[in-house]
């Protein structure tokens, strides 16, 4: 690859791994407690044994003794943890690896007690009642409101039975507190059937979002030698549903590596400006343009004939106006 690309190495060492954590250039920033949210997040509902198995073996750190694996455990989690909260390039996957980790950890703490944790039955029992609340009180939330009716519902439906089957197993587990392992077993295991509820239900949802159905409804207007454009956006998937090469349009993202080391024009695979995507979407007799619905309003101000032939909850499709 580098004899190809000169400057391979730099792009994917300098750039991609040092350059993207000790500068904001990958443009994905967020604050220093960008990950707490999400940790809390992922250790529902328990808040309290988290807490405690992280703290307990901070005591062992400083002794001199055999191999301890909480000592372990807890590096692992904890440096992790720490080494992206300071990166200036922040995702939320970035912290995935001290799950397993901290999942043991907090097994371990969980093991140890002998009735059921009056936080993770409480928390475990709020959760479940704002799942079902956000549920049925969506429509009314205007939540949701750029999907369909029939697929929302549809989607609605399976999490008030994930918040339900949550609530129901959490109530179970409280009248038998005194068994700590039955108790914490029935919480774990709802909340895994929950999870596989929403995601069950979530396929409802998939024409709403996806890009595969939108190529679909375009299909008539996606001939060869007609242009496609993707504006102020892009969506990776978009060309291999559409079998096409498409035009980038006022967007870098991660091709800035190699529009900055392009050979040869660009015209018909990058346009940096919309002043010319509307120049050549004037002169060109079909065109077919993706643009993200909350970028469309700049679309709109360029003055250019269009229409509206296609869309989802996130895209909108256009063609000339007045083309067949």
């Amino acid at each position: 690859v580098s004899l190809k690309n000169a400057d391979f190495l730099w792009e994917f060492f300098m750039v991609q791994q040092f350059l993207r954590f000790l500068t904001p250039a990958q443009d994905r920033p967020g604050p220093w407690w960008y990950f707490f949210p999400l940790l809390l997040l992922a250790v529902l509902p328990w808040l309290a044994a988290t807490g405690r198995a992280l703290c307990a073996p901070i005591r062992n750190l400083l002794r001199r003794e055999s191999f301890n694996p909480a000592v372990l455990l807890w590096l692992w989690v904890v440096l992790i943890f720490l080494f992206f909260s300071i990166s200036d390039s922040k995702l939320p996957s970035y912290i995935l690896p001290i799950i397993p980790a901290l999942a043991i950890l907090i097994g371990r703490e969980l093991s140890r007690v002998e009735v059921l944790p009056w936080t993770g039955g409480i928390v475990s029992l709020l959760v479940s009642a704002i799942v079902i609340v956000l549920a049925v009180m969506a429509p009314q939330w205007g939540l949701g409101q750029d999907v369909k009716p029939g697929p929302l519902d549809a989607f609605l439906t399976w999490v008030i039975a994930a918040g339900s089957v949550g609530f129901a197993a959490t109530v179970m587990a409280m009248a038998l507190r005194k068994h700590a392992f039955p108790a914490i077993m029935l919480i774990a295991a709802a909340w895994l059937v929950a999870i596989r509820l929403i995601m069950i239900g979530g396929v409802a949802l998939g024409p709403a979002y996806s890009m595969r159905a939108l190529s679909g409804e375009v299909a008539r207007y996606n001939q060869p030698g007609v242009p496609v454009y993707s504006v102020a956006g892009y969506e990776q998937i978009l060309p291999y549903y559409l079998r096409r090469t498409v035009i980038i349009v006022r967007y870098q993202g991660e091709f800035d590596f190699g529009i900055a080391h392009a050979r040869g024009p660009l015209e018909n695979r990058y346009l940096p400006t919309l002043a010319a995507f509307a120049a050549r979407w004037k002169q060109e007799p079909r065109a077919l343009a993706f643009v993200p619905r909350e970028r469309f309003a700049q679309v709109q101000a360029l003055d250019i004939g269009y229409r509206i032939v296609a869309g989802n909850a996130e895209w909108v499709a256009l063609v000339h106006e007045g083309r067949p």
